[in-house]
């Protein structure tokens, strides 16, 4: 990953407080860096998403907003002022995250 989409998730983590959480280990597919925290509300959240996330609507509803960078291998999602930030190491899992997520919201 290149210095400024590096940059730019570690502003976003600073920003919101996000915490590295362990419970990346327990996801469909394990996540060696995930973060989560609590913010306001989605609307504000957009001014301060990171160049480069793009929001997928088809993911998103009312309550939850979802965002993703494929270049930095990144997912940000906003769910009733959580918020969640999982950044793959690989692309193979990046691509299974993605797919697990597509059959969870297609579900949910």
């Amino acid at each position: 990953m290149n210095i400024t989409l590096r940059a730019g998730l570690d502003e976003l983590i600073r920003r919101y407080r996000l915490e590295r959480n362990e419970r990346g280990a327990n996801l469909t597919v394990p996540c060696p860096e995930f973060y989560s925290g609590t913010t306001g509300f989605g609307d504000m959240l957009t001014v301060h998403v990171p160049e480069g996330f793009e929001e997928c609507g088809e993911w998103s509803d009312g309550f939850r907003t979802v965002w993703v960078n494929r270049e930095a291998r990144a997912i940000l999602t906003y769910c009733e002022g959580d918020l969640d930030l999982t950044v793959d190491a690989t692309e193979e899992d990046f691509q299974a995250r993605l797919q697990s997520a597509a059959e969870f919201y297609k579900e949910h």
